[in-house]
């Protein structure tokens, strides 16, 4: 092809007239296959912009004045530019994503100064309406191809191919005559049309108009960016001192915003890491039913207290009668039930008190620090209080009592050790707590709240006569 095409540069009616008639035929080809698609909106906007290159063709054959801005061209980057606005808005998701527009911005003016530099040459003093046109319009493409490259999710192949052919195109028109023969220049821009107008072919061509599923992810910019960045490298190092000034002026205005754009992103990606560091820690540190401390964070609390020597206190809090809940109501009425109990759990203790939830329906309470046996009987006669209001749930009263285990540390004593100390507290109110039931007044039975510590057993009951009159007895 390019012997072919070099054999045809002196005579520009031929070359111009066959590159015209390929043209014709890839259109054919692209409406009969295009109109049994979706979203014909986009494949007649991607039609028109395709059908005026065979009329450019034909005027430079005509005239011989072979250059982007001859007026067909012109309007082929007008109407691409309007289809792949329309394309790009349909297949976004991410809108309001401010990281998508500045990464998009990079290196539509990463590109556009290129091309101002590049097309203008380095001989260029003027600058005539139709460049300027066609350099504001292929900067505006190029964003466009930026934004479908970089969009999230599955790409369909269509879109790879279409992307490809209008990139290859902007190639083309960028380096005419400038780096290459320019024989080398018309096999590019004549793959560009195949592989535009092939791209219904494409066998998930109707997905082309389908919106792109949303994730987050930073490697398509990433490499965007650098692509940028090379660009400008590489048209420093082609032009050098040899571009004009109103070449180089896109330089001078453009490189200070890209350093702008840059720094703005990296700041973003900064900021979205921390965003990112701080979810994972608080998933990887809180339960997800309930949102308090799970068992891994609670017992790293009581562990890193203990290890700086700190007296610590333990609150071992096991429900009583959860379980009758949920073989009776179900497990969704049963996880509503834990989250009433955290909050309650959350609001009867201090500020600097830690709740967790081991698991099940077993909870734990921190009290860092010193505290004396009256702030810690202050805790627990919350607790008591807060765990033996009856439950409102689908219309439904239902009643929770707990058993608390009471443990304080130690000397020397390891957290493994004051964790199974509660836990064994625990279990001694537990095995104490007296169960009352009347089958003929009660659904279910009422509990007591109790807790034990070394000085003895105390019990909060719920009489069957007035459940919402607690009376209190020591033992």
């Amino acid at each position: 092809m390019f012997a072919i095409l070099h054999s045809l540069q002196g005579d520009p009616v031929l070359l111009y007239g066959l590159r015209a008639l390929g043209t014709v035929v890839l259109l054919a080809v692209f409406v009969v296959r295009a109109w049994q698609l979706p979203g014909r909106h986009i494949w007649v906007g991607l039609f028109l912009t395709m059908a005026a290159l065979p009329l450019g063709d034909l005027s430079v054959a005509v005239t011989g004045r072979a250059d982007a801005s001859t007026p067909f061209y012109i309007v082929t980057y007008a109407l691409g530019t309007l289809t792949g606005i329309r394309l790009l808005r349909m297949r976004a998701r991410h809108e309001g994503r401010s990281d998508s527009l500045v990464d998009t911005l990079f290196v539509s003016l990463a590109v556009g100064v290129v091309l101002w530099t590049v097309m203008i040459g380095p001989d260029g003093g003027a600058l005539d309406t139709g460049t300027a046109t066609v350099v504001v319009l292929s900067t505006l493409i190029m964003s466009i191809i930026v934004g479908l490259a970089t969009s999230p999710g599955a790409k369909p192949r269509a879109l790879t191919v279409l992307c490809l052919g209008v990139t290859l195109a902007l190639v083309a028109a960028m380096f005419r005559g400038e780096l290459v023969p320019d024989a080398w220049i018309s096999v590019v821009a004549f793959m560009a049309r195949v592989l535009v107008l092939v791209s219904p072919l494409a066998h998930d061509a109707a997905d082309l108009i389908r919106p792109s599923t949303p994730q987050r992810t930073h490697r398509p910019r990433l490499a965007m960016i650098g692509i940028g960045l090379l660009l400008l490298t590489g048209l420093n190092s082609v032009h050098g001192i040899r571009s004009g000034w109103l070449a180089s002026a896109g330089s001078v205005v453009g490189l200070p915003l890209l350093a702008v754009l840059l720094l703005w992103r990296v700041s973003q990606v900064i900021r979205e890491n921390d965003e990112i560091t701080m979810a994972l820690h608080e998933a990887a540190h809180t339960d997800a039913l309930t949102l308090l401390e799970n068992r891994r964070a609670i017992q790293r609390s009581v562990s890193r207290a203990v290890a700086d020597g700190q007296h610590v206190t333990l609150l071992f809090v096991d429900l009583n009668g959860f379980k009758a809940i949920n073989d009776r109501h179900g497990h969704d009425v049963g996880d509503e039930v834990l989250v009433h109990v955290s909050v309650r759990l959350r609001t009867a203790v201090r500020t600097d008190d830690v709740v967790g939830r081991l698991g099940g329906d077993e909870f734990l309470v921190v009290l860092p620090g010193a505290v004396s046996q009256t702030t810690v009987a202050e805790v627990i006669e919350r607790l008591e209080h807060a765990l033996s209001r009856p439950l409102v749930i689908d219309g439904e009263t239902l009643w929770v009592g707990a058993s608390i285990g009471l443990a304080s540390r130690t000397d020397q004593e390891s957290a493994d050790a004051l964790l199974a100390r509660a836990d064994a507290a625990m279990y001694t109110a537990k095995r104490s707590a007296p169960i009352a039931r009347d089958p003929a007044r009660t659904p279910q039975p009422v509990f007591v709240t109790s807790w034990s510590a070394d000085m003895g057993l105390r019990q909060r009951q719920i009489p069957l006569d007035d459940p919402s009159d607690l009376t209190t007895a020591a033992t």
